[in-house]
């Protein structure tokens, strides 16, 4: 696998993630005109717990030295990245309830 990753730990979560894409999202609609306002994936117990597993593998990989020796920089980039997705989250859903 990639950078010491389990193949057995990656297949699973391929197949999980190919699962939850299949699942049809459920409709979203505007609260006070109920028109429709598109479709967001529902995640589910599983999915949650696949991506904390995920999480946890990719930490300890290689006994957690890829990220405590990563520079600050290697570092900034992923975290600003993660930072810009739950901004976007958080803007979406407050375009939600306008």
């Amino acid at each position: 696998g990639r950078h010491g990753e389990d193949p057995a730990a990656a297949a699973l979560q391929r197949r999980r993630l190919a699962r939850a894409r299949a699942r049809p999202p459920p409709p979203r609609h505007q609260p006070t005109t109920e028109a429709s306002i598109g479709e967001i994936p529902a995640g589910t117990s599983e999915d949650v717990d696949a991506a904390v597993a995920a999480a946890r593998a990719a930490l300890k990989r290689n006994r957690g030295r890829d990220w405590s020796r990563a520079p600050g920089a290697v570092r900034a980039k992923y975290l600003r990245a993660i930072a810009a997705k739950v901004l976007l989250s958080c803007c979406f859903r407050a375009q939600l309830q306008k």
